[in-house]
């Protein structure tokens, strides 16, 4: 599968741009939505479902962790591939993102075209995860 379409959630705009930037570097049909935090990544979840989404810990109003928290109770396929993109380089943040086993990735800014090829590589398996399993 290709990646058709990535959420970006983080309150930094030039963060935000750096990603965007990288992002259409390695594929530039891919359509970018973005949230300056969780409550508003949570709010275009309801609306639609983007393939991938890059998420940053430390947020105001819904930081990432708690973002975290509401896509655990989605159904597992109505939810993204889920990759981390922060600078947080504390252990205990890596480890609490790996507690969540739909978080298939943990990025550490800025974002690099190798991570986007490793995202989209975990999209496509993700992708025929549910053609074999039939969801």
């Amino acid at each position: 599968m290709m990646l058709s379409s990535i959420l970006m959630v983080d309150d930094d705009e030039s963060d935000l741009f750096i990603a965007g930037y990288t992002i259409r570097k390695f594929d530039p049909a891919i359509a970018l939505l973005s949230a300056h935090n969780g409550q508003e990544a949570l709010d275009i979840l309801r609306a639609g479902r983007p393939d991938a989404v890059l998420l940053d810990v430390n947020m105001p109003v819904m930081n990432g962790f708690e973002l975290l928290e509401h896509l655990a109770l989605m159904a597992e396929d109505e939810r993204p591939v889920v990759a981390m993109l922060t600078s947080s380089r504390v252990p205990a943040d890596r480890q609490r993102a790996e507690t969540f086993a739909f978080v298939r990735a943990y990025f550490e800014k800025p974002l690099r075209t190798e991570d986007m090829a490793a995202l989209a590589g975990l999209a496509g398996s993700r992708d025929l995860e549910r053609r074999q399993t039939g969801g």
